[in-house]
């Protein structure tokens, strides 16, 4: 017998549900997460499709896995963990050179925005345009690991200790990833000038 879930439902709660394939709780995740993973897919891959594809893959993932999952960090560290790392294997496995769209605005739901470059862009000096540019191409030229540290880090806001379970490693290994990343856009940025 199904109980009703409730909104006030943990989400540990709601993985005990769906570890007895209670779809119900999955799509109460799903409604409660699927905009964060959205934005980190395509924030990686700079593709809409792709970031969908994730989508689908890992919420999949999150309920063939449910019977493994042990509450000992938060649901979203877990969460972002399968996800940097279905992003870190769709590049690998697809052999693609990511375009990331670090700088350009998502909406609500992680869609890109496609018409903002062009209203918004009238506002914007063609230097800060150009700048943006060149921060894009040097956040696509780090080493894949290097460049999910920093999105983890800044844009999805993470703490490092998260970022570092996400990422499967040490907090001093993720500060050296970060910290060799900037140290390579430093370089690259200031060499591009």
């Amino acid at each position: 017998m199904k109980r009703e879930l409730l909104h006030e439902d943990t989400d540990e709660t709601l993985m005990n549900a769906v570890a007895c394939k209670d779809t119900g709780a999955l799509r109460e995740l799903m409604r409660r997460h699927e905009t964060r993973v959205r934005r980190v897919a395509y924030r990686y891959t700079g593709s809409d499709d792709a970031a969908c594809e994730l989508v689908q893959d890992i919420f999949f993932k999150i309920y063939t896995a449910a019977g493994s999952y042990s509450p000992q960090a938060r649901f979203t560290t877990w969460l972002y963990r399968i996800t940097a790392n279905h992003c870190l294997n769709y590049i690998r496995d697809s052999r693609q050179n990511p375009v990331q769209h670090l700088t350009q605005p998502i909406d609500e739901s992680g869609h890109a925005l496609a018409d903002h470059a062009a209203t918004a862009g009238q506002l914007e000096s063609l230097e800060k345009q150009e700048r943006a540019v060149r921060v894009r191409q040097a956040v696509d030229s780090l080493p894949e690991r290097q460049r999910m540290a920093i999105l983890l880090l800044r844009f999805e806001e993470l703490s490092y200790r998260d970022a570092a379970v996400a990422l499967d490693c040490s907090v001093s290994a993720l500060e050296a990833l970060v910290h060799r990343g900037l140290e390579t856009l430093k370089k690259e940025l200031s060499d591009s000038r």
